[in-house]
Order: structure tokens, then sequence, then C-alpha cells
């Protein structure tokens, strides 16, 4: 339901949640996905989740295990962000009176998919530096 542009309010379904298989386990230090009176799926969160997308991509990640720590990967799924948005926002044009951020985020895969995106990158994207992997210039050694 697309909660800013006049929604049904009598009627609600839950965000879609991601499934998450082989993910590793991650707490975040900053927000506990496990908390027992989580709202996210309520009609409230849904609104804010609405209202507040950067909040709901942060909580997205950390549900499906991306790591919010200083790693390549969480440092490139935190890049994200502005991709995100540009596509919740153009799906939200093909149906704005039923879109939903959760739908959308449902639609965009697990750990396993946003992984394999990344690797995917060349190794110095990834943070990788080819030199201390072997790939560095060749050099002779004397004996």
């Amino acid at each position: 339901m697309g909660v800013g542009i006049g929604g049904n309010y009598g009627t609600w379904t839950p965000l879609a949640s991601p499934t998450t298989t082989a993910a590793p386990s991650y707490t975040s230090p900053y927000w506990n996905n496990n908390y027992p009176n989580d709202m996210g799926n309520s009609p409230l969160g849904q609104t804010l989740a609405e209202q507040d997308p950067q909040t709901f991509y942060y909580r997205y990640g950390r549900s499906i295990g991306v790591p919010d720590d200083q790693s390549a990967f969480g440092r490139w799924f935190a890049q994200q962000y502005g991709n995100f948005k540009q596509g919740y926002d153009a799906y939200t044009f093909s149906d704005p009176f039923n879109a939903s951020i959760g739908n959308y985020a449902a639609g965009l895969g697990n750990y396993n998919d946003w992984l394999a995106r990344f690797n995917q990158l060349a190794p110095q994207l990834r943070g990788l530096d080819a030199a201390s992997r072997g790939g560095g210039p060749a050099r002779w050694v004397a004996r």
C-alpha cells in the first residue's frame, strides 16, 4: 500500500520479509532486528518506512545479514542506497496506490544475491589490493 498518496487505511498487508539463506549471523551494534516488540511490519511501521526510505534500507540490509561495519561489502552495500531509492521511485510509478517499499525490497533478493552482485565487481572495486594477492608488478629477486 503506498501510504503517502492517499492509501486505503482500512486494510493492510505486512511487508514482505526477505528470505535469508546462508547469511552470516550478524548483530548490528546499532540496531537489533530481534527486538521483541518490533513494529516494522505494522501499519505504523509501513507508514514510517514509506516516509523514511533511507532508514528502511538500513533495516533491510541488517535483516538480511549485511554488516554495517567498515568491510568492503558493508561499505558497498551502503553506497547502493541511491540506486535503491531511484529504483523504488521508478517502481512506485508503475502502481502508485499499491506499491510498497517492503515489496520492492523483497524483490531485490537475499544476502547471497547481494553478495553475488558485489563479487562480480573488479577486485579493486571490492577493496582488494592486487599487489597483496600476487598480482602486482613482476620483480627480479637477487640470489
